[in-house]
């Protein structure tokens, strides 16, 4: 007989699956307004691990590593492009430090939401239930 889940990694399982839904969402409204189709290739990706994470899929858990990956490629991508293109600086310039500091803190929940992922994915998902 199987033992139940406990509440805390239904709870924690839950929000990680909330996480890739919001995010597969946005990512079709991004794809339709830039009038592209391939980026629905990976929502379809982040629906399907985010159905294997909510079934606590072992495969899922790479996944969620390769997504946040590639996420936090891409932010890091942006950032580095507008440096090298040189209206970052001319950006932060005209900021000031306050300003500066208040325009990371998106960034810094966005890395705190990868990193929670990342870590819900190791540690409750896929896992035998007596790792638990």
């Amino acid at each position: 007989m199987k033992s139940p889940v406990p509440l805390r990694v239904r709870i924690h399982v839950g929000i990680l699956v909330l996480l890739l839904v919001f995010l597969a969402i946005s990512v079709v409204v991004t794809a339709v307004d830039a009038d592209r189709w391939y980026p629905m290739l990976l929502a379809a990706g982040v629906l399907v691990t985010a159905l294997g994470a909510a079934f606590r899929r072992r495969w899922s858990t790479g996944s969620v590593y390769a997504i946040a990956t590639a996420l936090s490629l891409e932010w890091i991508g942006g950032v580095a492009w507008s440096y090298f293109r040189g209206t970052l600086s001319l950006q932060l310039k005209t900021y000031s430090p306050l300003q500066v500091l208040l325009a990371f803190i998106p960034a810094g929940v966005y890395f705190f939401l990868v990193g929670y992922s990342c870590y819900v994915a190791s540690r409750y998902v896929g896992l035998p239930r007596h790792r638990m």
